[in-house]
């Protein structure tokens, strides 16, 4: 049996009432996804359509613009991807090809990794980009983004008590840090 803990955005920004159909479509889609990726044998194809549905779903109720991260084999793919801004997204998506390589340990996801738990960074600052980034191409792909003073938010997807992704959530200065939102773990083995 799949389980979820709501994912409730208590943000001014949002109306309760009109964002429950697509709270709901989340949700599902969340836990769609822990159950394809807890089996063996998914093909890419279908883990890479579902993972940017998902992506898709988070973009604009819980950030800006999101990187959705599949752990496989030991391997790291950034295959979600969605900006607010439809304009925006070549860049996310150039930024989201050169991530893997270019993430140095501090970086959100190398971070949720190492520690299995969310991280919340209220406004990333210069210094702590340096720390994160590894190279100037990278880099620049974020300043276009105008990454700098930006909340960002890693979240672990998990299924079966196995980390099966990361879900990295950014929001422009004036949304503030989304630390409004409380994802939980997806479990999809047996209760």
């Amino acid at each position: 049996m799949n389980k979820i803990t709501p994912i409730r955005p208590a943000d001014s920004h949002f109306r309760a009432e009109q964002n429950r159909p697509l709270e709901g479509a989340l949700i599902s889609e969340y836990n769609h996804l822990g159950a394809m990726l807890a089996k063996r044998g998914i093909s890419i194809a279908k883990i890479t359509e579902a993972v940017q549905r998902f992506a898709s779903l988070v973009v604009p109720l819980l950030g800006d613009w999101v990187i959705v991260t599949v752990l496989e084999h030991g391997m790291r793919r950034d295959i979600g991807r969605a900006h607010r801004d439809p304009a925006m997204l070549p860049v996310v998506e150039r930024y989201a090809d050169l991530r893997a390589r270019s993430n140095r340990a501090a970086a959100p996801v190398p971070r949720l990794i190492s520690e299995q738990r969310p991280l919340v960074v209220p406004a990333l600052t210069s210094e702590a980009l340096d720390a994160m980034v590894g190279d100037a191409e990278s880099r620049a792909a974020l300043q276009l983004l105008g990454i700098e003073g930006s909340a960002v938010a890693a979240f672990p997807m998990v299924a079966r008590g196995e980390l099966f992704g990361v879900v990295t959530l950014l929001n422009a200065p004036g949304r503030g840090p989304p630390d409004h939102i409380s994802v939980s773990a997806v479990d999809s083995g047996e209760s």
